[in-house]
């Protein structure tokens, strides 16, 4: 997962929830302290998101990168990753609707309640277009991977030009 794309995503994310939902007005000052704190909590997943990557494609061998089956592979990861990140942006957009807040406790307690919360919010949401609007997502951003991979193999099989 690519963490620019995943700092703008969650950033857009924290616009679009500060513009829906107009919290009380507080100083500029603690807004933008609002905004850099979230930013950089966001930093921090999208590290512990992208590190995997960076150590997969750091330590795999090279052979391995030009080979199809790891393009194939990446790509699949790549965009499931993605589906589930979106469709996580869009639980937190409803969960913030609901309990004026970023994923809290709240959340957390409801995983103790699968059956009753997850009635609640099959009756609540339109869950099935979330999930497939989420799964659209991933699959646009993987087919983007798929040529990035590409690319990023060919460059890594040919050896570095001196001049």
């Amino acid at each position: 997962m690519n963490a620019a794309a995943f700092l703008t995503a969650a950033t857009l994310l924290r616009i679009v929830l500060w513009f829906q939902f107009k919290p009380e007005a507080p100083s500029l000052g603690q807004a933008v302290e609002g905004f850099l704190i979230g930013f950089h909590l966001d930093l921090w997943v999208a590290l512990a998101v992208s590190l995997p990557w960076l150590l997969w494609f750091g330590l795999a061998p090279a052979r391995w990168l030009a080979g199809r089956w790891h393009r194939l592979g990446v790509t699949v990861v790549f965009g499931l990753g993605w589906a589930v990140m979106i469709f996580l942006f869009f639980v937190e957009y409803f969960f913030f609707e609901e309990f004026k807040s970023r994923f809290n406790t709240v959340a957390v307690d409801y995983l103790l309640y699968p059956k009753e919360v997850g009635t609640n919010i099959w009756e609540s949401y339109p869950v099935v277009l979330i999930v497939l609007l989420s799964l659209a997502g991933g699959l646009v951003l993987a087919r983007v991977v798929w040529h990035g991979v590409g690319r990023l193999a060919t460059a890594m099989a040919a050896p570095p030009a001196l001049h």
